[in-house]
């Protein structure tokens, strides 16, 4: 019986196969992006921005109406606008030679690390950021989906937090990069030009709500409904019965504060950077702090003007009050016609007489509380009147009681 034959085995073959092909796959793509990062260089130093250029590129863009009611917003508890993420795409645009990259560097089951960068081709400027977004949302019904944790809200609401979908990830992923890609822009935009764009697309909001205000006011109404918020909660939050204030006329140079308020609020809401309660609560805190600031001065006064009123007051009641009792006789002590020297009083004996003398006591100021001298003729104890210890002048003079 012939021998069976022993096969060699093909899977350390087939594992180094696919090391193999695992390496030459990721040595032709690094290959590939050194191409594509030395071609990017290379074209854009050949290409290089014009500063002047930019800027006429970025004030042309200011000059357009619609350009500029969405290149500010305002978000609540901030006074000053900011600019928005479509101001940076325009940047972006007229600047030219930037790459922005935007790479996921970890993942887990509960959290992302994405790294954003934008480089300038030109400059050689790298500036990223790794944004950490945890994979779970706040949702106020479960809906069947299993809940991690709750908490109570301001407005006394259970809401719950749960795993996120994944259309849940990238608009939570594509709002924070949006952001954090707006603030990589403005960085790479030299600072005077920056203003000038500012300034730019305020005048050409002014000029259109100048030429036609009731058109503004229409159309910002128009912008607030389509989110959903109604024209009485607009008159809420200006603190009016109508919205006749948003279609003012205006003079050459004024601006219309309210109207420029709501359009950066709306872009605000549109971009998902904030809600209408937010901006209530806001809006209500302001209000409070306002009312608190024109009249808590005037109360502060008045409340430290009586308070010292009250002081005073009490003050001069004690001090009448010791005076009078200081000088209110005492039925032990009637008032004398003479006033005496209050060092010290003694008293003249007064013989009844011709062979008996009553012995003189003394009673000392300095001690008023302090127990007299017996009189051990008539077998009684002379005590002064009491006084206040809080004044400061000597007590009446004492008269003893002549011995009979």
């Amino acid at each position: 019986m012939a021998e069976p034959e022993i096969l060699s085995k093909e899977k350390p073959a087939t594992e180094t196969a696919l090391v193999d092909t695992g390496s030459r796959m990721s040595e032709i793509l690094a290959a590939q992006a050194r191409a594509s990062v030395n071609a990017h260089y290379l074209i854009a130093q050949q290409n290089k921005r014009d500063w002047d250029v930019v800027r006429n590129k970025l004030l042309s863009y200011c000059d357009r109406p619609r350009f500029a009611e969405v290149a500010f917003k305002r978000k609540p508890g901030i006074s000053e606008p900011m600019l928005t993420i479509r101001f940076a795409e325009a940047v972006q645009q007229a600047m030219g030679n930037l790459e922005p990259t935007r790479v996921i560097v970890f993942e887990s089951p509960t959290q992302r690390i994405v790294r954003l960068g934008l480089s300038d081709l030109e400059t050689n400027n790298h500036p990223t950021r790794d944004l950490v977004i945890e994979k779970v949302v706040e949702r106020k019904n479960l809906s069947g989906r299993r809940e991690l944790s709750h908490r109570m809200n301001t407005q006394g609401e259970i809401v719950y937090l749960v795993e996120a979908t994944e259309d849940e990830m990238f608009t939570k992923e594509s709002a924070w990069g949006s952001k954090w890609e707006r603030q990589l822009t403005l960085k790479h935009l030299p600072a005077d030009i920056k203003e000038e764009c500012e300034d730019r697309c305020m005048d050409t909001q002014r000029k259109q709500d100048k030429s036609d205000p009731e058109a503004s006011k229409k159309k910002l109404v128009d912008a607030f409904y389509s989110l959903g918020i109604t024209a009485d909660q607009l008159k809420q939050y200006i603190g009016s019965d109508n919205l006749d204030i948003l279609s003012r006329p205006l003079k050459d140079g004024e601006r219309n504060h309210q109207l420029e308020d709501l359009r950066q609020i709306y872009t605000a809401i549109k971009e998902g950077d904030t809600n209408w309660r937010e901006v209530m609560e806001s809006r209500t805190e302001a209000r409070g702090a306002k009312a608190t600031g024109e009249h808590g001065g005037t109360q502060t006064q008045q409340q430290s003007s009586g308070a010292a009123a009250k002081v005073k007051a009490a003050a001069s009641a004690k001090a009448a009050k010791a005076t009078a009792k200081q000088q209110e006789p005492s039925a032990a002590n009637p008032p004398q016609a003479e006033e005496k020297s209050p060092v010290t009083q003694q008293a003249t004996p007064t013989a009844t007489s011709s062979t008996q003398t009553q012995p003189q006591a003394t009673v000392s100021v300095d001690n008023p509380d302090a127990e007299p001298a017996p009189d051990l003729f008539s077998g009684q104890n002379v005590k002064p009147e009491p006084t206040s210890t809080t004044s400061q002048q000597a007590p009446p003079p004492i008269e003893l009681e002549e011995w009979a």
